[in-house]
């Protein structure tokens, strides 16, 4: 594998500190051809942090561009730092109480892959422009120990009151050094970056930020690490020192591409014992509660309208007795059939009003002469009045029984009435118009 860079780019600034710490190796700069890339935070202040910055990275790295190999290995690493615990307990006796340390971030680039190691909290990234990172070191640190014990969030870390005391670094006079992680990456493509920083710069620059910057192809690497640097520099605490190291290209890599570890749409989420993660499930069920009772009120706006339109569809119920009405009146039927006996029984109540108030036949005029002409007891009748009292009750008679055939019976009368003899009740007897002596 022959991998190809780019010109490496660094910055390294004081910020808020009273002396820098921060080492880089090479501290004059690199070149494409330059193939180790070391930063060394020195902590400790005034108990010389510098120093032992100063003398790990230019002892390990004086070392490993020492070696005729062309292939990077873990065991070749481990020896070349044998070397700096050496260098430190000469530099810087161990019998201080204040002993200065430093952290370790080192890439080797080999024909056979590119080599990470670190210790302490410093970083080392690969980020591929548009996938994420590939690659990211694991501090050795308080808060990231919390973080993987799910105690805090990454997010958390970042503001931990203390996120700088780590659990592993390069100290003079241990009996028992630690051990550097180590790692050989040969997932490497033409366009890939290698980032090294501090914890200061992490102070301000977050990961996504980090990946947007190195993904954004309308800028150059120059550019590319002043808009990182930009970041740092709006108040960062710490020093905050950086390598930037661009890939050109590689050939000879038969390694499958593999898949980023982190990126924008890859958010860890917080570890289940997180206060973060504990906050989780009542965020959640407050969402959820939310999502329940809005299903809850259209449930019932669905059974308002349900039953809106219910009542509309048995509106013509409500109209029930129209409806029956209606249907009566098939039923009111024959009641029309029987109105001719209705106006029957009108008509003979007419008729009979009218007969009622008809003026009363009037009598035989033979009426009146029989009893006017009636001898009287003392009067004996003679042979020739007895015989024109007998023709004149004819003729009257005979007059009556004209006008009774003439006098024409009401319109309205039907042939029923036949059958109800209309003279059959004359007038009672009983009241008879007063006859004048």
């Amino acid at each position: 594998m022959d991998i190809t860079l780019r010109t490496p780019l660094s910055f390294s600034e004081i910020g808020k500190k009273e002396n820098q710490e921060d080492r880089l190796y090479p501290s004059s700069g690199a070149s494409p051809s330059t193939r180790t890339f070391i930063l060394c935070d020195g902590m400790g202040g005034h108990a010389r942090g510098e120093v032992a910055a100063e003398v790990v990275s230019a002892t390990l790295g004086s070392s490993l561009d020492g070696d005729s190999s062309p292939e990077v290995s873990a065991s070749g690493f481990e020896a070349a730092l044998s070397g700096c615990y050496k260098a430190l307990d000469e530099k810087l006796p161990g019998d201080d109480n204040r002993r200065p340390g430093t952290t370790l971030t080192c890439l080797r680039i080999g024909s056979n892959g590119v080599l990470a190691a670190h210790i302490g909290d410093s970083r080392i990234y690969q980020v591929r422009p548009g996938a994420g990172i590939m690659f990211r070191t694991e501090d050795h640190s308080l808060v990231n120990e919390l973080v993987r014990a799910g105690q805090i969030t990454e997010a958390e870390a970042r503001v931990h009151p203390r996120r700088n005391v780590i659990t592993r670094a390069m100290m003079p006079g241990a009996s028992n050094p630690p051990k550097a992680d180590v790692a050989i990456l040969t997932d490497v493509r033409a366009g890939d970056f290698f980032f090294i920083c501090c914890d200061g710069v992490l102070e301000k620059l977050q990961e996504d930020r980090l990946i947007k910057i190195l993904s954004n192809s309308a800028t150059n690497d120059s550019a590319k690490l002043s808009a990182i640097k930009a970041i740092c520099d709006t108040g960062t605490r710490d020093n905050y020192t950086a390598w930037l190291i661009p890939v050109a290209d590689v050939t000879g890599n038969d390694t499958p591409e593999g898949r980023p570890v982190i990126t924008l749409s890859n958010v860890a989420p917080a570890r289940p014992n997180s206060p973060a993660a504990k906050a989780a499930p009542a965020k959640n069920a407050g969402k959820r509660g939310i999502v329940l009772g809005i299903f809850i009120l259209c449930i019932i706006v669905a059974a308002l309208i349900i039953m809106l339109r219910g009542s509309k569809d048995e509106s013509p119920a409500a109209d029930a007795p129209k409806i029956e009405n209606k249907k009566p009146v098939e039923e009111q039927e024959p009641a029309a059939t029987s109105k001719p006996q209705d106006d029957t029984e009108r008509q003979r109540d007419a008729v009979r009003k009218t007969r009622d108030t008809r003026p009363a036949a009037p009598k035989p005029e033979t009426s009146a002469p029989e009893r006017n002409n009636a001898p009287k007891e003392d009067v004996p009748a003679t042979p020739d009045a007895r015989q024109g009292a007998a023709a004149n009750a004819a003729a009257a008679a005979a007059s009556n029984r004209r006008k009774t055939e003439t006098t024409p019976a009401p319109a309205t009368e039907e042939p029923e009435k036949k059958t109800e003899p209309a003279k059959t009740e004359p007038k009672p007897d009983s009241d008879p118009e007063p006859i004048s002596e």
